[in-house]
């Protein structure tokens, strides 16, 4: 099965869908299209699938409660989803160390029955609220340490957005669909930052976020707004949510947008990650800047992983070359030395280049990701590090590829309890009931807070009302003038009596 629900696929993506059931006939027989804008056009297609012999498909679900299945004839009927207790096998794993299920990882197999958990188990254990939050993995103390050249500053904030791209490596997993209204704060004493993000905004979906150090020695924020597109065999997701560090030591403000994640194979095959664009943080204090372009890896995945880029003063001239990649680690070495090496490296033949810069398309992209070409990266002569990224846990690949930092987002203990606020995602009953292994429970609430949410909905639009954002609203970006999110303050006031009942 493969659960696109809730990604916005239009009429035109239904079609890339299509095409892509016919290169590959014989292995996916369901696809869950459920809270999508296929069309009818793209509806109609898509169930033309049903009825084609030479195609498995046998199950399309593209509304809220509705399957369309192939027997005699195409039809349409509701059902309520009921769970046996021993479809908790091996696919469920839960996010925490202290409430996983051993017994789900000891081969409670339900093999009759595991279609049946689907709608839980293919969702990662934690909300979009706070899966944006690894953003910070790399602490911005390491950022705003003392340093005595206008470069290195700028080398260590590129050196903080490649590790933000870095914490969503072979992390696959679809978190749960946000609800509008929901929050996620995180306090960390030991690594000297607060943070707090809101779901501002449903269709489209938009999660504002602002993190400041408890020192008051940085300020990071912005929004999280993709824009999708497919292409048959993968989605390509386009960030459009500005992100802006501050650092009020240095008097020195940072902007940049992160670059275009693409997940492969969503029909069929080992999902995988590649991320690639051109990425420019701006220091709009001394009009530095670092170009840096994240490599998409080319059919044959000569490029795959890696990132190089420049910083250039405000008159454009290069002052050092960056170079790694983003899955490992990233270097800093003269420009000149870094040009040198780039000519005299024989692997960097005309054919190579034109192999890298090869456009990621239905047509043009890999079936299974490329082997590296290497795992390590060749260190130039000269070169300083600095980044690197930090090993992940031994049993990460059972935990949706989780580090440790965010394997401890979702940890709920009394004291939080006490302060948090009601729309924390911590507190969501099906995230909970999931954590503590009870599919049953975490299934009836998932329909049932997503149903609560259309309900209130429709209730506001029949009476006019507006929902009310909390913590957040837009305006433009005081860097760049651009539509951003910015935090209104407030929310560590711990005065929550005017929240709504999301849940």
């Amino acid at each position: 099965m493969r659960l696109l629900s809730g990604c916005m696929v239009t009429q035109e993506g239904c079609g890339y869908l299509s095409s892509a059931l016919s290169s590959n006939p014989s292995h996916l027989r369901e696809l869950d299209l459920s809270y999508n804008h296929p069309g009818q056009s793209g509806v109609q297609r898509l169930s033309n699938k049903l009825n084609d012999p030479n195609c498995s498909l046998k199950i399309l679900n593209v509304e809220h409660g509705g399957e369309i299945r192939i027997t005699a004839g195409l039809r349409k009927y509701a059902c309520d989803l009921t769970l046996d207790p021993n479809t908790a096998h091996t696919q469920i794993i839960f996010l925490t160390y202290r409430n996983s299920r051993e017994d789900a990882k000891q081969g409670d197999s339900c093999s009759d029955h595991s279609d049946r958990a689907r709608s839980v188990n293919s969702s990662v254990s934690i909300d979009t609220a706070s899966s944006v939050t690894p953003e910070t993995e790399t602490s911005c103390q390491g950022t705003v340490a003392r340093v005595t050249k206008p470069s290195a500053m700028e080398s260590k904030t590129t050196a903080f957005a490649v590790s933000a791209v870095a914490s969503q490596w072979e992390r696959t997993g679809k978190p749960f669909n946000p609800l509008l209204g929901e929050t996620y704060e995180l306090f960390r004493e030991d690594l000297g930052f607060r943070w707090i993000s809101e779901q501002v905004s449903h269709h489209p979906p938009v999660s504002a976020f602002h993190a400041e150090g408890i020192k008051s020695n940085f300020m990071f924020h912005g929004s999280i707004y993709p824009k999708l597109k497919f292409w048959g065999k993968s989605v390509e997701a386009e960030p459009r949510g500005i992100i802006t560090l501050e650092l009020p030591l240095h008097n020195e403000a940072y902007t940049w947008t992160n670059p275009t994640c693409c997940v492969h194979n969503i029909i069929m095959g080992q999902l995988w990650i590649e991320q690639y664009g051109n990425v420019e943080i701006i220091n709009h204090k001394t009009g530095e800047r670092c170009c840096l372009t994240f490599k998409p890896c080319g059919i044959f995945g000569k490029e795959l992983h890696k990132v190089e880029g420049y910083i250039l003063d405000k008159s454009k001239k290069k002052i050092c070359a960056l170079y790694g990649k983003w899955t490992e680690c990233l270097y800093s070495v003269d420009s000149a030395t870094f040009d040198a090496h780039r000519k005299s490296d024989p692997k960097r033949s005309e054919k190579d280049r034109k192999g890298s810069t090869q456009s990621n398309n239905a047509d043009e992209e890999p079936d299974e990701m490329p082997p590296p070409e290497a795992e390590t990266v060749q260190v130039i002569p000269g070169s300083e590090l600095i980044w690197r990224i930090s090993p992940r846990p031994d049993n990460s690949g059972k935990y949706y590829a989780f580090t440790t930092f965010a394997l401890q987002l979702n940890e709920l203990d009394a004291e939080m309890e006490r302060v948090l606020p009601q729309t924390d995602c911590r507190l969501r009953p099906d995230i909970r009931a999931l954590e503590n292994g009870d599919i049953d429970v975490a299934s009836a609430e998932k329909n049932r807070l997503e149903e609560k949410q259309r309900t209130a909905r429709k209730n506001r639009s029949k009476s006019d009302e507006e929902w009310k954002i909390r913590w957040f609203n837009q305006g433009p970006n005081p860097y760049t003038g651009a539509p951003d999110w910015r935090y209104t303050g407030g929310y560590w006031n711990r005065n929550y009596s005017h929240l709504p009942d999301i849940y």
